[in-house]
């Protein structure tokens, strides 16, 4: 009899989130799931191994027992992601290099050491996540915003190049919209609208859907009806699109309609 291999999914940030529900759905498809994460949560039905994406040397000892264990991998999905919201004027520099450091530098990283490892023969499969906000402007995210800018960059330049490499890895780039995650909890005064919570998708689905794309082995898919739409609307309305982020920090109808500046509310950093 021909035993059939189990297939290996490493996914990073996958203590919470929507890296939490991709190892949960990977496991319950019986794939073999490893999760990595700075956090110490242990997953219930998958292992986790404890490192902080940002540092090197920290990822790749982590990675290192992950394919000692495991083997190679043949879906590696760098998702994990922080964000702070505030003024860019009271975001201090270092709060700021952390942000790009595990949303950007910590992707790089991993898709090096995905594409290190699969090989002999090349094969495998790398998702990066970015976000719907790494395609359009947002105010008071401004690191989150240009460490998901960063990684489309990466992740699309490196796709044109594998391509004229004729290499046969997949490299896919997806974009979530507004998800119900830890990230988008309240800091310094801002924070999601209740009255727009109807639109924010939940986790489980933004898994489902981000597995769908990479089984459709498409190049670069965005992800829930809210980020569809955004998305649309900054290629057609650019200037409107950028107008509407007021409905997200105006916390009055003075902010909403420009008669009064929108400020972080407390001088206290998260």
């Amino acid at each position: 009899m021909v035993q059939i291999k189990e297939k290996l999914v490493v996914i990073t940030g996958a203590a919470s989130g929507i890296g939490q529900a991709l190892a949960q759905l990977y496991f319950e498809r019986g794939w073999k799931v490893a999760g990595i994460d700075v956090s110490t949560h242990e997953g219930s039905q998958y292992i986790m191994f404890q490192a902080d994406v940002s540092n090197e040397r920290e990822f790749r000892t982590a990675a290192g027992l992950v394919f000692e264990r495991f083997g190679r991998p043949d879906l590696w999905i760098n998702n994990a992601g922080i964000v702070k919201l505030s003024e860019f004027a009271n975001l201090g520099q270092d709060e700021f290099d952390r942000v790009m450091n595990v949303n950007f530098r910590g992707v790089v990283i991993g898709t090096r050491i995905a594409m290190e490892q699969m090989v002999k023969p090349v094969s495998g499969t790398i998702v990066n996540i970015g976000s719907v906000s790494g395609m359009i402007p947002a105010p008071f995210m401004t690191s989150y915003v240009a460490s998901k800018h960063a990684v489309i960059g990466f992740t699309r330049s490196l796709q044109e190049e594998l391509i004229q490499l004729q290499s046969p890895l997949k490299l896919i780039l997806i974009n979530p919209g507004f998800v119900k995650t830890p990230i988008m909890e309240s800091q310094n005064g801002f924070e999601f609208p209740k009255w727009l919570q109807k639109w924010v998708e939940d986790a489980p689905t933004t898994a489902k859907e981000i597995a769908r794309i990479v089984e459709a082995k498409e190049s670069e898919g965005v992800t829930s009806l809210n980020g569809r739409l955004l998305a649309h609307s900054y290629r057609l309305f650019p200037f409107l699109t950028r107008k509407s982020s007021r409905l997200l920090t105006a916390k009055n109808w003075k902010e909403l309609l420009g008669l009064k500046p929108i400020r972080q509310r407390t001088g206290k950093q998260d």
